[in-house]
């Protein structure tokens, strides 16, 4: 091999390396530049879970409520003749009994 060769050999190395080093700084570059958008969106994105865990425990809080409403009994108020006033009378008496017990 000639000087002459060696020597174009040789810087043809050298930018050879420089090249693909360079390619290899963009190449880095770039995927921070990728990672910078994911971290957006991955933030993004967990407002938006944040934001619609609290919307889902609201329509929770609010069901459990109605849910309450109708389990709330009403009493109506129906005049009784005298014989259904005491079994009433007697059923309440029995009701305050067994709770005195914890039967109920």
């Amino acid at each position: 091999m000639s000087l002459g060769a060696f020597l174009f050999w040789e810087s043809m190395d050298k930018l050879h390396v420089w090249i693909a080093l360079h390619q290899d700084e963009k190449r880095l570059q770039s995927r921070t530049g990728g990672v910078d958008k994911f971290q957006e969106k991955i933030s993004i994105l967990q407002r938006l879970l944040m934001e619609s865990n609290m919307k889902i425990e609201a329509v929770k809080r609010e069901s459990r409520d109605l849910k309450s409403l109708l389990n709330f009994s009403f009493r109506v108020v129906t005049p009784l003749d005298r014989k259904d006033m005491q079994i009433f009378e007697e059923q309440e008496r029995l009701k305050i009994e067994a709770k005195s017990l914890k039967f109920l």
